[in-house]
């Protein structure tokens, strides 16, 4: 990776990344792909054809943000818990935009595959990449990412478990753990089972660690001397 974009990677790191975002983008493609509903001109055609239309189905702009937020977060999770310290705010920026553009991307090809069904009956276009930037911003990852390594092991802050952290942001939060699942865009076991130090995927990780402005390794059970 050329280090005007990004740190310079190994190949092992790069071949981690490849196979942990290639995971990620399997699993939300299929959410996406769930959600398209049928575009309002289908039902014009069949007026005209002498069918009775179907029911148009509900608009869900929410959940669909939260999924491309949720999306973006593991995408980034995924990619800068492999970048060497100290982060450079210019990296973060870079991958963030990448980021973006990938999920556009996805959603752009499902909506091509869809026919007359596509995400556009949910949100527009402009307020998805809203949803994105909103995910990666101030309260995301980006900030959190750069400013979380101490520069000297003295500084080196407690270690807390994934059940102290879990339990820490639902407290602050005033909110459930089946809350948290959803606001993730996963299932609640998935939050169970990190919070318990239980095996997960990783996308399941980087997905709870966004939500958490946390990084995914901050999740994952701790050794305690």
């Amino acid at each position: 990776m050329d280090d005007s974009s990004g740190p310079s990677l190994s190949a092992d790191a790069l071949e981690e990344i490849a196979e942990c975002q290639g995971e990620i983008h399997k699993d939300y493609y299929a959410r996406l792909a769930a959600m398209r509903a049928r575009a309002p001109i289908r039902n014009v055609m069949a007026i005209f054809s002498g069918t009775r239309p179907e029911p148009l189905e509900p608009r869900r702009p929410v959940k669909l943000k939260r999924i491309l937020a949720s999306y973006a977060n593991a995408l980034f999770d995924c990619e800068v818990a492999r970048y060497p310290q100290p982060i450079q705010q210019h990296w973060l920026t870079n991958l963030a935009g990448r980021v973006e553009s990938d999920v556009m991307r996805a959603v752009d090809e499902i909506n091509e595959h869809g026919g007359f069904w596509t995400l556009w009956h949910h949100a527009s276009l402009e307020a998805m990449h809203r949803a994105i930037q909103d995910g990666l911003g101030p309260r995301g990852v980006i900030h959190h990412a750069a400013e979380k390594q101490p520069k000297h092991s003295e500084e080196r802050p407690e270690i807390r478990t994934p059940m102290e952290i879990i339990d820490s942001y639902c407290d602050r939060e005033s909110i459930s753990l089946e809350e948290l699942a959803d606001k993730a865009g996963i299932d609640r076991r998935q939050v169970f089972k990190i919070r318990h130090g239980r095996p997960v995927r990783r996308y399941a990780r980087s997905a709870v660690a966004g939500v958490l402005g946390v990084l995914p390794q901050d999740l994952k059970p701790k050794q305690v001397p």
